[in-house]
């Protein structure tokens, strides 16, 4: 693991000027390089860098990491197949114990905006073994240092010369992963459904004011708990004082991965502006 990592990452950085210096003195890998922050904020804290310098956008961005952070990470940037995340809990003994592997759902540069849990043939059932394994690994380590509790690590497929590639560790989050929520629904019922938790930007859609109206609005579309299918909506529509919120979460419930991407086109052309 420590080998996949040092290939990607060119280093760690507590400054501006390390960080430019670093990157005059190389060539400017094929896909461009990913500058990211010591904590990522869902990808909030990364930004793309094409060239071997920072222009003064990239550099303010860079700046402002450094007002909250003590260093940054520079790696090449890969082009990805499939985004991944394992979760787990790992106990005061070094055991883990509920170990899951899903399918997240990230934007071209990599900032989450779903997760995917599927019943069969999941996308990441080819990845299980591999990402299992890394687990394994990274709980030791955790426990050698004396931490237990929730950790989810974040990897992705590419493809390479000779087929696709599992990119084992990415990120090392030692905390519950913001899907946990969907994730717990999904196992109570015993993966029977396909569940995709999706974030939407608030600004972007015009939702009514009230649930009873939104459930009108969605039609066929609500959610029926008897046939565990439809558009259940997870967060508050609006924020005390009538304002909005700036993400919307909703959970997107059928049979197959195909049917609640249809879903999701469905939702998006009622309410999108």
């Amino acid at each position: 693991l420590g080998d996949v990592y040092k290939r990607q990452v060119l280093g760690g950085f507590s400054s501006l000027a390390e960080l430019e210096a670093a990157m005059a003195e190389r060539p400017v890998p094929e896909h461009g390089w990913v500058v990211k922050s010591e904590f990522g904020n869902a990808s909030l804290g990364n930004r793309r860098l094409r060239g071997s310098r920072l222009d003064e956008p990239e550099r303010r961005f860079v700046e402002s990491l450094f007002e909250e952070e003590s260093w940054v990470i520079l790696e090449r940037w890969t082009p990805r197949r499939l985004d991944l995340c394992t979760t787990f809990e790992l106990d005061s003994g070094g055991g883990v114990r509920g170990l899951n592997v899903h399918e997240v759902v990230n934007t071209a540069d990599g900032a989450f905006f779903g997760a995917l849990f599927v019943g069969g043939g999941r996308a990441s059932d080819r990845w299980r073994e591999i990402a299992s394994g890394t687990a394994t690994v990274v709980a030791r380590r955790l426990a050698a240092h004396g931490y237990f509790g929730p950790v989810c690590i974040e990897s992705y497929v590419t493809r390479g010369d000779v087929g696709s590639r599992l990119r084992p560790l990415v990120d090392l989050i030692a905390r519950s992963h913001v899907s946990v929520p969907a994730l717990r629904l999904w196992r109570r019922w015993e993966g029977a459904a396909t569940l995709y938790w999706r974030f939407f930007t608030a600004r972007k859609f015009e939702l009514p004011g009230g649930l009873r109206e939104l459930v009108h609005r969605l039609g066929s579309l609500a959610f029926d708990p008897d046939r565990r299918c439809g558009v259940l909506i997870t967060s508050p529509l609006r924020r005390p004082g009538n304002r909005p919120l700036p993400k919307i979460a909703a959970c997107l419930v059928a049979p197959t991965r195909d049917e609640v991407l249809a879903m999701e086109r469905r939702f998006r052309t009622l309410f999108e502006r």
